[in-house]
């Protein structure tokens, strides 16, 4: 599951506690920065993931990005929420990495691979696990197959953020936000649609093959 905002019953009360650290933070608070840290770099780690696709590369990019909070906090104005202005960070230093390391960096990794959904617990039901497995992992990689504005939008939407608060992180009007997500969904439903497709024919060519086999 995407690591989602604090409910909307603490938003005003989580938000208020976010100016207050950062304030502190700008007194170069090492406590109050060990605490916005420790509730930040989960959630922008897990975003981050998603858009350079490399385990060591979100690492560096969110330490980066905490650390030029560590520096900046002074500078921070208070015209959005905190947290929309830590992933602005995060989001620019994200696409430098990127277009500093998409030639030389693996996108894909088994291993570095970071989901944004929740793992289920198969011992509540097999049958439906294996299947939200296979669902997870469809729209995983349709979502990687985006484009990095169009899965940037998709995360952050998914991550609570509205279209209003997007259009701050990623620096682009709001209306641009709801043509992206539109395009994004759209390409995500083809995407999703060709894998469902290949797995239904796959799955065909695999019971004809079993049952020559048992014939012969």
């Amino acid at each position: 599951m995407v690591p989602s905002r604090n409910p909307s019953d603490g938003n005003v009360r989580a938000g208020s506690d976010d100016r207050i650290l950062i304030s502190a933070v700008a007194t170069k608070s090492e406590a109050a920065f060990e605490r916005l840290y420790k509730r930040y770099y989960q959630r922008v780690l897990q975003f981050v993931g998603r858009l350079v696709r490399d385990r060591r590369l979100a690492e560096e990019v969110v330490d980066d990005s905490m650390f030029a909070v560590w520096k900046s906090a002074g500078r921070f104005e208070g015209r959005s929420e905190v947290s929309t202005w830590i992933f602005g960070i995060a989001y620019r230093r994200a696409l430098k990495t990127l277009d500093s390391n998409r030639r030389h960096t693996a996108l894909e990794s088994g291993d570095d691979r970071i989901a944004v959904t929740a793992s289920d617990d198969p011992r509540s039901n097999p049958e439906q696990a294996v299947t939200a497995a296979e669902l997870r992992h469809q729209i995983d990689d349709g979502i990687d197959q985006l484009s990095d504005d169009h899965r940037a939008v998709m995360m952050l939407t998914a991550m609570g953020y509205s279209y209003l608060e997007i259009a701050t992180i990623v620096d682009c009007p709001a209306n641009t936000i709801k043509t992206r997500m539109f395009y994004a969904r759209k390409n995500l439903r083809k995407i999703l649609s060709s894998q469902m497709t290949l797995a239904m024919t796959n799955k065909r060519h695999e019971t004809i093959w079993s049952h020559r086999h048992r014939i012969s």
